[in-house]
């Protein structure tokens, strides 16, 4: 959905469609960014990424 969005802006002639694909582009990165971290932090703490591990682990504590 996001590149579709952007190819959208960039297919656009105006200045308002450059600042959006600008803004779009510069808040998909952080957020995406913001997503890996907190992945990456999950896994550090539990040593694990499977799914099913994480749920039982919620449910216990």
């Amino acid at each position: 959905m996001a590149l579709g969005t952007l190819m959208l802006f960039l297919g656009q002639e105006s200045g308002y469609a450059m600042t959006a694909f600008a803004t779009f582009l510069i808040v998909h990165s952080l957020y995406k960014a913001a997503l890996f971290l907190v992945v990456g932090a999950i896994d550090k703490a539990t040593g694990t990424r499977e799914v099913a591990s994480l749920l039982s682990a919620g449910s216990a504590a």
